[in-house]
């Protein structure tokens, strides 16, 4: 009995081994979606195991499809939003968020909402987050490094709310 005790503790030690540097290779960035509610809710949600101290998003849309109300911007639980500028020429919406002291950086961001433009009742259309220079970021909160290595967009169909 004693022999499979060992034994046991020894697997168990083993696999918290491989489960610990399973989890640093997930620490290599961050990464964000863009996730639908319906009739017209949009959440950006960032997934990183790394510190980070904001994110700075841009997201590209279809001006002639849909209009972005930059009023209803709304922080998530552990950060703090700041701009919502929508720039109808480029078709972007943009804005700042800073996570909280202490807090999680996994989780929602911001939401807001959408609607179709004047005279359409329903509409199909997409956002995706703008990358490279000047556009989407995530920011580590030691170095001041971009850490973004990831964007999800979404393919929605906007109703009126």
């Amino acid at each position: 009995m004693v022999v499979s005790i060992l034994i046991t503790a020894i697997t168990l030690g083993e696999k918290k081994s491989v489960t610990n540097s399973s989890s640093q290779a997930k620490a290599s960035g961050a990464r964000l979606t863009l996730i639908f509610s319906s009739p017209n809710l949009l959440t950006v949600v960032a997934n990183t195991d790394r510190d980070i101290a904001g994110v700075d998003v841009v997201i590209k849309f279809d001006t002639d499809q849909v209009s972005v109300l930059p009023s209803s911007l709304v922080s998530g639980n552990f950060y703090t939003v700041s701009g919502g500028i929508v720039d109808e020429i480029s078709g972007t919406f943009s804005f700042s968020a800073l996570r909280s002291i202490g807090q999680s950086a996994t989780g929602p961001v911001a939401t807001f909402n959408v609607a179709p433009v004047k005279n359409l009742g329903k509409v199909e259309t997409e956002f995706q987050f703008r990358e490279g220079e000047g556009a989407t970021a995530v920011i580590e909160e030691d170095t001041g490094e971009n850490i973004l290595n990831q964007t999800s967009g979404v393919k929605v169909i906007v109703g009126k709310p």
